[in-house]
């Protein structure tokens, strides 16, 4: 039963609002329309956008003036400011504009009210005093509407001078500061020209320096200061496991092939003494590397680090070896012809391509009187008889050729003047090399010869 009652209240209260209130709009402060109460239709035109539902563009031309007085009006005052008897068309209507301060829900919006005058048949006569009291109250009302917007006119009109200096100024500083950024722009074209001209200097750098650590073979790797690794060359993988993702971790923590218990000691004393250590080590599969740990310099001068380098030795580790056996088999070899020198009874020599004596076996000295030393500090051809030095100068020429000498005879000069008879056969085995000789000691041999030539010759001429 209540609801029914309360439902009654609630039309009879829309029907007294829509039917005998009269017509209200809310607005907000720029003349927004927020709701609208009662017919307005002779106050408002409704416009065909739903968008501009402002009661400036709505209201009745005759009411456009007025309603805008008003509005400002009511936002300066806490009163309802009244304009009565307005004629619209052929109605007489009273406005009234209120600024709402509560509820705190509506506050800053207006309300403004349409009443319409209801106009009598016969109009009582007005005195004429009333009449003009009425007038110049009019008048007053509308002298002060003027002087305060000319007050407003005047203030609007100083502030867009201030707001007009003002953008002069700004504009001013805005060209000031365009001229300096257009300056800055250049600058930092300039300046990012430059730095892609560097990075691309370095990318071919970085690039060089790749292709040069690549072509040399050398397995390398990069350290910090902590001894983690920074980068190193492909070639690295045939003594560490690493991959590219091992990059940041510490030496330490990685498995090598090399025999060098002490690598990270020794990288320990290179960051602290700033002097490289250089070791041949050994690794798997009998392979030899010289192990060179240096300190990384920057372009500062300033340590950052080591480069450990990997040059694989194995092949001149092996020459090496070869060598060594090759000298020592010379060395035998040497020693077996100091022997054969030493023992020999024949007369063994080894002379240059100019004829000096390089080394005589002690069968010289024997024969010849004169020592070691007396030999070598002479050509060879100032042992030989003044009659035989011809023909063993004609026998040299080929011999240097490479064509030896077999059983040439010629005679030495021996320590007490004398002269023996000495066959000779030599040979050159490289052409202008050295000349390895052996000669026999034939003197008996050619007097027995000449015994023998006198005998016959004695027996011809007796015959």
């Amino acid at each position: 039963m209540n609801t029914n009652k309360n439902r009654l209240q609630t039309q009879a209260d829309q029907f007294l609002l829509q039917h005998f209130s009269p017509a209200a709009v809310l607005i907000n402060a720029e003349g927004d329309i927020i709701c609208i109460n009662g017919r307005h239709g002779k106050y408002l035109e409704v416009p065909s956008s739903k968008d501009n539902w402002n009661i400036h563009v709505m209201a009745h031309k005759d009411l456009q003036h007025d309603l805008s007085v008003a509005i400002q009006k009511a936002q300066e005052q806490v009163e309802p400011v009244n304009i009565r008897n307005l004629a619209l068309d052929i109605n007489i209507i009273n406005l009234t504009v209120q600024a709402i301060s509560e509820p705190k829900a509506l506050l800053g919006l207006l309300m403004v009210v349409f009443t319409d005058v209801v106009t009598p048949v016969k109009s009582p006569r007005i005195k004429h005093g009333c009449a003009e009291k009425e007038a110049l109250n009019k008048l007053k009302q509308a002298h002060e509407e003027s002087q305060s917007l000319r007050e407003k006119l005047q203030s609007a009109s100083e502030e867009l001078n201030t707001s007009k200096e003002e953008l002069q100024s700004a504009s001013a500083e805005l060209h000031s500061i365009n001229e300096e950024l257009h300056s800055k722009n250049e600058e930092m074209q300039t300046v990012n020209t430059e730095l892609v001209n560097k990075v691309d200097d370095l990318s071919w750098v970085n690039n060089d320096m790749k292709k040069l650590l690549d072509s040399t073979e050398i397995a390398t790797i990069f350290l910090d200061n902590n001894q983690h690794i920074r980068r190193f060359t492909p070639h690295i993988s045939t003594l560490f496991f690493l991959m590219p993702s091992d990059v940041g971790r510490p030496l330490s923590d990685l498995v090598n092939n090399l025999n060098y218990l002490d690598l990270k000691n020794n990288v320990s004393k290179v960051l602290d003494t700033l002097m490289f250590i250089e070791k041949e080590v050994t690794a798997s599969n009998e392979r030899w590397f010289k192990v060179r740990i240096m300190p990384y310099r920057t372009h500062e001068n300033l340590i950052d680090g080591v480069v450990i380098t990997f040059i694989d030795i194995t092949d001149s580790k092996r020459v090496e070896a070869g060598l060594e056996n090759t000298r020592k088999e010379l060395e035998k070899t040497l020693e077996d012809l100091e022997r054969i020198f030493s023992l020999s009874a024949y007369m063994v020599c080894l002379t240059s391509p100019e004829g000096n004596f390089q080394k005589v076996s002690p069968a010289f000295s024997e024969t010849l009187g004169f020592s070691e030393k007396e030999f070598l500090t002479k050509p060879f051809v100032d042992f030989v008889h003044p009659d035989d030095k011809e023909s063993t100068a004609a026998k040299m020429e080929p011999l240097a050729r490479g064509i030896p000498i077999i059983k040439f005879p010629n005679r030495y000069m021996c320590k007490d003047g004398s002269y023996k008879w000495l066959e000779w056969t030599a040979r050159s085995f490289v052409e202008g090399g050295d000349i390895y000789a052996i000669a026999y000691d034939i003197t008996d041999r050619k007097i027995a010869e000449q015994k023998l030539e006198r005998i016959t010759l004695k027996y011809e001429a007796h015959k």
